[in-house]
């Protein structure tokens, strides 16, 4: 779930005191995403998202903003950011800078149809040229220090073979640069392969994946699925059904909060025991 940092009714309604939107009326963890915290803020001026930021560092934070900012001025369907009253649009929750931006509609589309893809291949055309007018490009986060550091990081994982291949390969970048590297290459073309190769396996796995977890949510059985600290990660359609559930209202929660007490105590006791054995 993406919820690393946690926040409360009372905190979002003191930090909405700052914003022109209204009281809250509702607050709800967002379930997807891997980096930051992010809620759906609904308030008596409208719905919107609140994001917490966990992992980008705060030197970077105005680029994405006044990129977004940029974006969305310019037709581009991508979440605008609200401004505080004193014209900030950046905030502050736990310590952490956060910012609170519009909601879009729609959904997460996990097996998109070639006519979404079509269209979201357009609408990332269009993305590419709203920013080309964008003023403040950012530093490259991916270049040759990232490299080095990175590669000095992994090598002792790696086996002897693909050590040679990987410090080779960072040699080629940083006498080079990233904007000259010959793509025939024989190190390269190597690596492009080794890649190739790589992807392909992670592909099929993600397939089989995609088709165990289709087949674990339309199952015949009222199931639900915990991550070691008790929070519910998945439940299958008909459990969702037959108590009368969204998935985006269980999902990150823990079990508990589904049990009657009598349940709950009966849950703790055999979990401590799957524990102990």
């Amino acid at each position: 779930m993406s919820v690393f940092t946690q926040l409360s009714f009372e905190q979002a309604a003191a930090c909405l005191e700052a914003y022109s939107l209204g009281s809250i009326e509702s607050l709800t963890g967002i379930a997807e995403g891997v980096q930051n915290s992010n809620f759906f803020l609904g308030t008596s001026a409208g719905d919107y998202v609140l994001t917490i930021f966990d992992g980008v560092p705060r030197a970077q934070l105005p680029f994405f903003i006044q990129l977004m900012s940029h974006l969305a001025a310019r037709g581009i369907p991508c979440p605008a950011p609200v401004a505080r009253h004193d014209k900030a649009p950046l905030t502050c929750l736990g310590g952490k800078p956060a910012v609170i931006v519009s909601r879009l509609p729609g959904r997460s589309e996990r097996s998109p149809t070639q006519s979404q893809c079509a269209a979201l291949g357009a609408m990332l055309a269009e993305l590419h040229l709203a920013a080309g007018s964008f003023p403040e490009p950012l530093a490259h986060q991916r270049d040759t220090d990232w490299c080095a550091r990175v590669a000095g990081e992994i090598e002792a994982c790696l086996d002897e073979d693909d050590a040679r291949l990987l410090r080779a390969e960072l040699s080629l970048v940083s006498h080079q640069g990233n904007d000259q590297i010959d793509p025939a290459h024989p190190v390269l073309r190597a690596a492009i392969a080794l890649i190739q190769q790589s992807l392909v396996g992670t592909l099929r796995h993600l397939a089989d994946t995609r088709r165990l977890a289709a087949m674990y949510l339309a199952s015949p059985a009222l199931l639900y699925f915990l991550d070691g600290s008790g929070n519910i990660v998945a439940a299958s359609d008909l459990w969702l059904r037959h108590f009368g559930y969204r998935r985006e209202d269980v999902i990150g929660r823990n079990a508990r909060n589904f049990m009657t007490r009598q349940s709950r105590q009966a849950f703790m006791k055999v979990r401590t025991g799957l524990w102990r054995s």
